[in-house]
């Protein structure tokens, strides 16, 4: 429901988007599809969630913050071209130190943490 009242139109590049639920007010965002048309955002909160595939965020250019800690992705190759991106948070997710290297070498200017589960 959140997710569905940002847009493109009306999203200010200023205010970061966060979205990490309490542990007693659920639903969990799972999908990223209507974070696509974001093309100005720079700063994308999203611990704790039930986040399986980053594909969305691939148009994401501007970002340079990027939190995504304790959700269950396993492919980062949607964020390679994010040359932009500054630090990127991994930690608790279900990443092996390989795909992370991998991720480090195409962006060379991006600080990763990353702690496997």
């Amino acid at each position: 429901e959140r997710l569905q009242r940002f847009s493109s139109e009306t999203y200010a590049k200023q205010e970061p988007f966060y979205y990490a639920p309490e542990p007693s007010k659920m639903p969990y965002v799972n999908d990223l599809t209507q974070l696509a048309g974001l093309t100005q955002l720079e700063k994308l909160i999203l611990p704790g969630n039930k986040i399986t595939k980053l594909d969305p965020l691939a148009g994401l250019t501007e970002l340079r913050e990027l939190d995504l800690r304790r959700n269950r992705f396993v492919d980062l190759t949607p964020l390679t071209g994010l040359k932009k991106l500054q630090d990127l948070k991994l930690h608790s997710n279900y990443l092996s130190d390989a795909d992370v290297e991998k991720l480090q070498k195409a962006l060379p200017n991006c600080k990763i943490g990353h702690s496997s589960l």
